[in-house]
């Protein structure tokens, strides 16, 4: 657990950057 918290940001970063990639897939 305390190790997913660690790298949570990263994660956050991540989901970012797929929802960015649907927005587009789905504006195509």
């Amino acid at each position: 657990m305390i190790f997913q918290k660690l790298q949570d940001p990263q994660n956050q970063v991540i989901d970012v950057t797929k929802s960015r990639c649907l927005t587009l897939l789905s504006m195509v």
